[in-house]
């Protein structure tokens, strides 16, 4: 059952010109990590409001509801958590290298000792978006731009020579994006951060060995 905004309106926005009483990065933040923790249809409203400090009113016109609160929350996510991760694959380094730094970033962000474990998108966003279409385009957004992103690094490392010339880069973006969810799930499970990186250490050795060479 989906939750009605106050009063009957129907997510009614925060009115032009009408100044915010509270720092939007900040209760986006709080917000993730409500999210990220409880996981969507756990964490209530109340629990929200009183987690980022505002009131449910305030919640509604501002974001229009749990909903595209939790929408925001994950654009927040994205951009503050996974971009610099991703941002460790196009460092100009060989690509060995360039993956063993995006892993390192990744599961230092996962399997953090205090803190939520495991992946917003991956977890979080996946699971709700078996009950609700607009989730399930968001996480399909999503993977699309992780899979556009490995391409790039991948096309790339095909004209230094770190890859083959007939390299499946989508193929293989694809493959990387997917064992990097399932290291998430993993740290969700509570496994801990030296195992996993053992597990990405052995998956590149077999899947891109350091001593290859292509150039022609």
């Amino acid at each position: 059952m989906q939750e009605q905004p106050p009063n009957g309106s129907e997510g009614v926005r925060r009115a032009r010109g009408r100044p915010r009483s509270f720092d939007r990065d900040k209760v986006l933040c709080r917000a993730t990590k409500v999210f990220w923790t409880r996981g969507y249809d756990a964490a209530s409203i109340e629990e929200l409001t009183e987690a980022l400090g505002i009131r449910r009113s305030s919640l509604y016109n501002e974001f229009g509801g749990k909903e595209a609160l939790f929408l925001a929350s994950v654009d927040y996510y994205l951009s503050v958590k996974v971009a610099p991760c991703l941002e460790r694959l196009e460092r100009g380094r060989a690509l060995s290298a360039d993956l063993s730094d995006f892993f390192d970033g990744l599961l230092a962000l996962t399997c953090r000792p205090e803190g939520p474990k495991g992946c917003l998108v991956t977890v979080v966003l996946a699971d709700a978006a078996e009950s609700s279409p607009r989730f399930r385009e968001k996480l399909i957004e999503c993977l699309a731009g992780l899979d556009e992103t490995f391409v790039r690094r991948f096309e790339q490392a095909r004209l230094s020579g770190d890859l083959p010339r007939d390299e499946d880069v989508t193929a293989l973006a694809q493959l990387f994006v997917s064992f990097s969810q399932g290291l998430m799930v993993r740290a969700r499970s509570g496994v801990s951060l030296q195992p996993l990186k053992d597990i990405s250490d052995a998956a590149l050795q077999r899947i891109l060995p350091a001593s290859r060479r292509f150039a022609t």
